[in-house]
């Protein structure tokens, strides 16, 4: 009998293992940029669903200031891609050179994970490309997803 039951529990169990393994942690991805003043501002938001929101900001270009908003689904492929990108951003984080660029540049990263929080600011970096090659190879990933005249950097 005691057999019989220890089976029985196995096989109740093993779909709902199957399943949990399938959920993917709930997630947050926002990031912000900003350059010089009169440069344009960003801010992006990325969930585990793969709901992206994009705003740009111009607010400060004459003759008209202009506030754009996109929203955007990415399949779970990409979603998850960022992800990985995002985590290996804050894994692999360093200034490539020791001098700073008074530039007024700023991003500021974080990203929640079942309620728990990283985040990376960093003030007057240049470009992304040559002082954050992995924050730029997450930019490019969400590029692949706005239209080119939006894209974020």
């Amino acid at each position: 009998m005691n057999r019989l039951l220890v089976v029985f529990t196995f096989v109740l169990l093993l779909p709902n293992a199957g399943s949990a393994q399938a959920q993917r942690p709930e997630w947050t991805l926002l990031l912000k940029t900003r350059g010089a003043p009169w440069e344009t501002k960003f801010e992006v938001t990325l969930n585990h669903t793969g709901a992206l929101s994009v705003i740009e900001d111009d607010s400060l270009k004459s003759p008209a200031s202009t506030i754009s908003k996109l929203a955007v689904n990415l399949p779970a492929s990409d979603t998850q891609a960022v992800y990985e990108q995002a985590l290996k951003a804050f894994r692999e984080f360093e200034l490539t050179k020791d001098t700073e660029v008074r530039d007024g540049t700023d991003l500021t990263m974080t990203l929640t994970v079942k309620k728990r929080i990283l985040t990376m600011q960093v003030f007057n970096f240049g470009r992304a490309e040559e002082d954050l090659p992995e924050v730029a190879k997450l930019f490019a990933l969400l590029n692949k997803h706005i239209p080119k005249e939006h894209h974020i950097y």
